[in-house]
């Protein structure tokens, strides 16, 4: 009876994670930390909007389903970016690189958007390994969109650890994860506890948590989402505000800048040419900054690594 009520409940957690899991775009990477499934379609929501979300072949939003060839007879040009840059809330054709896409002639240019929401340099340079070294994939362009929020997402990336050949252990749980409802909810309870975990050890850093009682009291009662709030007020203040940034400000730029390194160098040996762009956010422009940190920062690291 222990037997039969055990694979009883073992199967109906199967096929609850069929039901409900397949509907979820995103899913983990052993390599490259989080991305979207391959031939995705489905409607999806931001806010009160609702759009249809499509991926190719290779788990990158597109304009519908289809299968990119890893060799192409044409000039190849990828973007890669967070949010922004995969066009969270509008339809495909609405964002920045499906407006680029419709003014290039499809017959000689092939558009890329390898942008998922929350990806930072460490993550923008593990994703274009990956695509180059294990998918063999022919680029000609890459196009970097930096964001100012990418600042905390390397320190909280910082753990991260890629891997090409992913262990047993991690291969079940990755498994797991894209199978299993019940161990797809409590590993995501485990990375959220972390992802709260890391919050706080940057929130500690400025004068946005004061007293141990106080630090104490978010972790252990706020939700991820209540608690997500502080940090989220505090993402763009690194650019203007010279606490935050020598708080945590300042880790986080050393981190963006060792992998963007990283990634300029695997540009070269691929004969890739590598553009970087960068963009305000409302704080930016509320303040009139013309030339923010983030702009001087990144303009500077242009300059250093530019062909000679």
């Amino acid at each position: 009876m222990v037997v039969t009520v055990l694979l009883a409940t073992i199967l109906v957690d199967l096929l609850i994670g069929f039901i409900f899991l397949k509907k979820i775009p995103g899913t983990f990477h052993p390599y490259y930390h989080h991305g979207y499934k391959k031939y995705m379609a489905l409607r999806a929501n931001w806010g009160i909007g609702e759009y249809m979300f499509y991926t190719n072949s290779l788990n990158m939003r597109d304009r519908y389903q289809r299968e990119v060839p890893l060799k192409a007879n044409k000039y190849r040009i990828l973007f890669i970016g967070d949010s922004f840059t995969e066009g969270v809330g509008v339809p495909y054709e609405k964002t920045f690189v499906g407006l680029v896409e419709q003014q290039k002639n499809r017959s000689q240019v092939e558009v890329l958007n390898a942008g998922v929401l929350s990806y930072s340099p460490k993550l923008y340079y593990l994703r274009l390994k990956y695509l180059l070294e294990k998918e063999k994939l022919h680029i000609n362009e890459v196009f970097v969109f930096i964001d100012i929020s990418d600042i905390q997402d390397e320190i909280l990336y910082e753990q991260f650890v890629s891997l090409f050949q992913t262990p047993f252990l991690k291969q079940i749980d990755f498994y797991l994860r894209k199978v299993s409802f019940f161990y797809y909810q409590v590993r995501m309870k485990i990375l959220n506890y972390r992802t709260k975990a890391n919050i706080l050890k940057i929130l500690q850093r400025t004068k946005s948590v004061q007293s141990k009682d106080v630090q104490q009291k978010m972790f252990a009662q706020l939700s991820l989402g209540t608690f997500s709030k502080q940090y989220y007020k505090e993402r763009a203040k690194w650019t203007y505000d010279q606490h935050a940034f020598l708080a945590w400000g300042k880790k986080g730029v050393r981190l963006a800048e060792g992998n963007m390194e990283k990634l300029v160098n695997l540009c070269r040996i691929n004969k890739i040419k590598l553009n970087i762009a960068v963009y305000p956010w409302p704080d930016q422009i509320r303040n009139r900054e013309i030339k923010s940190r983030q702009i001087t920062i990144w303009q500077d690291f242009a300059e250093r690594h530019a062909e000679v």
